[in-house]
C-alpha cells in the first residue's frame, strides 16, 4: 500500500529555483522567512498557517532543486526536442523517488503538432521520429536505472477527423 503524497507539479525543464535570479544581491529567502514569521499579539492564524506553507514550499524547493541540479543521467536527451526534455526531467524523478518520498508515481508528458492540413506524410513521419528519439532515450535510462520493469507507458491520442485525406493530402 502507497501512502498518500500531495500532488507535485514540475516544470517540463525539471525543477526550477526559486527567484533564480544571478544579478540579485538580496537573498529574498531571508527577507521572506524574515517578512512572514512575524508573530505578534494579534496575529491571525490564517496568516501563521499561511507563513508556515509559504516556508515549507521554499525549504521543499531548495530541496528538490538541489536534488534535480546534482542528479546525473547516464543517457543524454537531446535539447533540441520538447518531448526528449521532458522524459529527462521524469526520469530524474524517478531516480530522486527516495528525496520526494515516494514509492509510486504517475508523469505525464505530452507533444503535439499532429494537426496536418496539407502534406500528412512528411509531417508525420517527422513527428514519429521526434516521439521515437525521445522516448527511445527513456527507455535506455530507465534500462540504466533498473527500472524498466517498473513503467508502464500509455500512449492516448484525442485528435481524429477522417481517415480520407483532404484535397492537401492532410487528415
Amino acid at each position: 500500500m502507497s501512502k498518500q503524497t500531495q500532488l507535485f507539479v514540475m516544470d517540463p525543464k525539471g525543477i526550477q529555483k526559486f527567484n533564480p535570479i544571478p544579478w540579485a544581491t538580496t537573498n529574498f529567502i531571508s527577507q521572506i522567512k524574515q517578512l512572514n514569521k512575524v508573530e505578534q499579539i494579534g496575529s491571525s492564524v490564517y496568516g501563521k498557517t499561511w507563513s508556515d506553507l509559504l516556508l515549507r514550499a521554499l525549504g521543499e524547493n531548495q530541496l528538490l532543486f538541489d536534488a534535480f541540479d546534482q542528479t546525473k543521467l547516464t543517457t543524454a536527451f537531446s535539447e533540441y526536442n520538447d518531448l526528449s526534455k521532458q522524459f529527462e526531467a521524469v526520469s530524474k524523478a524517478i531516480k530522486n523517488r527516495i528525496v520526494r518520498g515516494v514509492d509510486r508515481d504517475v508523469f505525464y508528458v505530452e507533444t503535439g503538432n499532429f494537426d496536418t492540413h496539407a502534406d500528412m506524410n512528411t509531417l508525420l513521419g517527422s513527428r514519429a521520429m521526434a516521439i521515437n528519439e525521445a522516448f527511445g532515450s527513456f527507455v535506455a535510462e530507465m534500462k540504466a536505472q533498473g527500472r524498466w520493469d517498473d513503467v508502464v507507458v500509455v500512449f492516448v491520442s484525442e485528435f481524429a477527423r477522417t481517415l480520407v485525406p483532404n484535397t492537401s493530402g492532410g487528415r
